[in-house]
């Protein structure tokens, strides 16, 4: 037994050096190599799987230009944001003289992708030559904006555990930049309740005009403090119900009698104590609309609104006989700019020549809602406006698109690309949108009304939101035009060296300085192919020529420096 013992521990330990395999020396190294190559491939892998687990969320996934893609059935996506990731805007940086910085938006691929290009001494076979005006700068800019309705609260706080990510995308450096911001003072179509500041009837003294009942107002100093330099429009929808013929706060109606009787003050008293009350919270209004479609009010059929109703005539007693003295004679709102009309463009130039009847020392500015369409006779109610009144701002203080959300809607966002092109060439210093953000459903709204948004609020899901594509048609403009930009006449030129003075076209075009002495132009294809450009950014020393490739359905903003003459 011994002897087998040892024979078999003999025959294993034979057993181990036959099977000892050697690698030969000159292998080793390489495969030490190999070893250490697949280990890094490894451990790319599981990162690569690890950022790209943490960007996709129910069956949407991160592109290069950091959008994070959902598809809601429309001709474009959104862009979803949550707790874990959302998108920003990359930075213009430092520009070298021979550079320029494109962003690019398109109906098919990019969210305000960044990309370099550099001008070229000899200018390509274009089909346009696009040439910037520099020697005649225009108006200037005063800024961008949202307005800060009552369901655009309820959206950017109560429904969301993601407010600061949400202001940040309004306000924030990373975002669309907004320094404006329209405050409705009481309840709108889009608020859950029907209110105003001082609902007990007959209360001629406003001994009981309250803010309490306006959650927004406190919530404004959370957005100052993101950027304290906004410009805050306030503006009126209603008088309390007992001021007016109707009794009600919803629906047309006006004020009870006529300029010189008592409702016309009280309502003038009404407007000033909401100035006065914001600014013992810290809120000083940069200017002050008095009333809200008080034109279209007049033959509005719209019973479920908060409006009122006031004709040409009234709002000439009513600006220069009683609501302007009083606001410009009162010590603690004397600075605060009046703006006039807040209606229609087509309507406009007719209510500002009746103002200007018997003169008017108290209007500071102009503002006009849009409907997208820009007639002739809107634009030109523009012009002429501008031309009759040139020391006075033009805002254009309403843009919405009623009815649908319809989320990734790419007319949408090529309505607000061709709308704010239109009427900053046409002398409009200031573009604010509506309602900040809005739900699924376009609420919420008093009696079921409902509209989209730049901005969509999951109300099922308070850690997500949905940037449409309107949101970056606007940021195209608002996060690269600052406050002081001057707007820049523009040329375009054919093949065959034709030049002509910009008319809107299959490429719509807007140019401005910047106060950094940048030139930010913005194109617009607004045909579904692709189109060729050339920007001749020449001066009498060099010259200088960009290439820009449009593609269908698409916004690219084009910076480059002023070269020196």
């Amino acid at each position: 037994m011994a002897d087998a013992i040892s024979t078999s521990s003999e025959g294993s330990q034979e057993f181990k050096k036959s099977n000892d395999f050697q690698i030969p020396e000159k292998w080793r190294t390489p495969l030490k190599l190999l070893g250490g190559l697949i280990v890094l491939i490894i451990i790319v892998i599981l990162v690569w799987a690890e950022l790209t687990e943490r960007a996709t969320h129910l069956g949407h996934r991160t592109y290069e230009d950091g959008c994070s893609r959902r598809y809601f059935g429309e001709d474009s996506f959104v862009c979803v944001c949550n707790g874990s990731y959302c998108d920003e805007i990359r930075p213009i940086g430092h520009l070298e003289r021979n550079e320029a910085i494109v962003y690019e938006t398109s109906a098919a691929e990019s969210r305000l992708r960044r990309l370099f290009h550099r001008f070229q001494d000899e200018r390509p076979e274009n089909e346009h030559v696009i040439r910037v005006d520099l020697a005649n700068p225009k108006h200037s800019i005063l800024g961008f904006g949202g307005t800060l309705t009552d369901s655009a609260y309820f959206n950017l706080v109560k429904y969301t555990n993601l407010t600061n990510l949400l202001l940040n995308q309004f306000f924030g450096e990373r975002g669309i930049k907004y320094n404006m911001l329209k405050v409705p003072a009481g309840s709108t179509e889009f608020s859950e309740e029907c209110y105003t500041y001082n609902d007990k009837s007959f209360d001629y003294g406003l001994r009981t005009f309250s803010l309490e009942n306006d959650s927004k107002v406190p919530f404004i100093k959370d957005i100052l403090a993101l950027n304290n330099d906004i410009k805050l429009l306030a503006t009126g929808y209603s008088a309390p119900g007992w001021m007016k013929n109707s009794h009600k706060i919803l629906g047309p109606g006006e004020l009870k009698g006529s300029p010189q009787d008592i409702y016309y003050s009280l309502y003038t008293e009404y407007l000033i104590r909401y100035l006065e009350q914001t600014r013992t919270l810290g809120l000083n209004f940069w200017g002050i609309s008095p009333l809200n479609e008080p034109l279209t009010s007049l033959t509005a059929n719209d019973t479920a609104s908060p409006r009122m109703a006031m004709s040409s005539d009234n709002l000439r007693q009513f600006i220069n006989d009683v609501f302007g003295p009083s606001l410009k004679g009162n010590k603690l709102t004397k600075d605060v700019n009046i703006v006039f009309h807040e209606d229609a463009k087509n309507s406009l130039l007719g209510n500002v020549n009746t103002l200007y009847q018997d003169g008017s020392a108290f209007i500071d500015g102009f503002s006009v809602h849009s409907n997208f369409l820009n007639s002739n006779k809107s634009v030109n109610n523009l012009i002429q406006t501008h031309n009759f009144q040139p020391d006075k701002f033009i805002l254009s203080t309403e843009s919405v698109h009623r009815g649908s959300v319809s989320q990734g809607s790419w007319k949408y966002a090529a309505d607000y690309a061709s709308d704010i092109i239109s009427s900053l060439n046409h002398y409009v210093n200031g573009y604010i949108d509506y309602n900040l953000a809005l739900n699924e459903e376009g609420g919420p709204s008093l009696n079921r009304q409902t509209a989209s948004a730049s901005i969509i609020v999951n109300s099922h899901n308070a850690a997500e939101f949905y940037k449409q594509p309107s949101y970056y048609a606007i940021g195209h403009f608002s996060h690269f035009i600052p406050p002081g930009s001057k707007v820049l006449p523009i040329a375009i030129r054919n093949n065959e060296d034709e030049s002509v003075v910009y008319t809107p076209g299959p490429i719509e075009c807007l140019a401005v300085r910047t106060p950094e002495m940048n030139v930010v132009l913005i194109l617009h294809n607004i045909e579904d192919r692709v189109h060729a450009l050339t920007i001749d950014a020449s001066t009498q020393k060099t010259k200088r020529f960009l290439n820009v490739g449009m593609a269908p359905k698409s916004i690219r903003t084009v910076v480059w420096r002023v070269e020196a003459e």
